[in-house]
């Protein structure tokens, strides 16, 4: 395997592993709507309590 092939390889890998990190931090937010309607809390409440993690996850990558 030459230099070039394995260049698109690995970026290939690192823009599909990207995308799904994307993909994953979107799972929180979504079900907090669920999370909401269940509990009676508010949308902003819910997710106020993952700004932490959200912050760190940022930070730390």
């Amino acid at each position: 395997m030459d230099a070039e092939t394995l260049s698109r390889r690995t970026l290939r890998f690192v823009n599909v592993a990207h995308a799904l990190d994307h993909f994953v931090l979107l799972i929180y937010p979504t079900a907090v709507i669920a999370i909401a309607a269940r509990t009676g809390l508010e949308y902003g409440e819910l997710i106020g309590l993952a700004t932490g993690a959200f912050v760190a996850f940022g930070l730390c990558l």
